[in-house]
């Protein structure tokens, strides 16, 4: 009988919080007329929705995708309410330079994964005066790189098939 059995764990091989940015300038509110004295506003809804480990200019570290949802709101000096929406994904990479303690980081992207956890999102907006605004979406994320590892344990030898020790009673 085997007395050891394997599991597949993801190590975390390096860690780091990072801060991503996403500028929109000039952004068309449509057909509706902004007068002076509007205001915009409303809630910003961010999900990570990839995170693919690799080299970009020469620099390790994490390609993340984010999908972005906007529900905003623009208010008028009359008191009209116009609800807007907007979607678009987001593509940035982030050089990890934690990650550079791991020896020959660079050679091990192949086996690498990553997972991404979203700490904070920011997102101002700008009315401009022309019927546009203009965004900085600002998110802070922490990103893990993992391995794939496989690990043996040994299990107690006291322990039965059954699940039950010495004694062979329920506790």
């Amino acid at each position: 009988m085997d007395a050891g059995t394997k599991f597949l764990i993801n190590e975390i091989i390096c860690e780091e919080t990072a801060v991503l940015t996403h500028l929109n300038r000039d952004v068309p509110i449509g057909d509706l007329a902004v007068p002076p004295g509007s205001e915009l506003g409303g809630q910003t809804v961010v999900n990570v929705t990839e995170c693919c480990v690799g080299l970009h200019e020469g620099l390790f570290g994490a390609k993340i995708t984010l999908f972005v949802q906007e529900r905003l709101n623009l208010t008028t000096p009359d008191g009209g309410s116009f609800p807007l929406e907007f979607d678009f994904p987001v593509q940035k990479f982030i050089p990890l330079m934690t990650c550079y303690s791991v020896g020959c980081i660079e050679t091990q992207v192949d086996s690498l994964n990553c997972r991404v956890q979203l700490l904070e999102v920011s997102n101002n907006v700008q009315l401009g005066d022309d019927g546009t605004f203009d965004q900085c979406l600002t998110v802070t994320v922490h990103v893990q790189i993992l391995r794939e590892r496989e690990l043996s344990l040994a299990l107690c030898p006291c322990l039965t098939q059954t699940g039950q020790g010495r004694g062979g009673g329920n506790r």
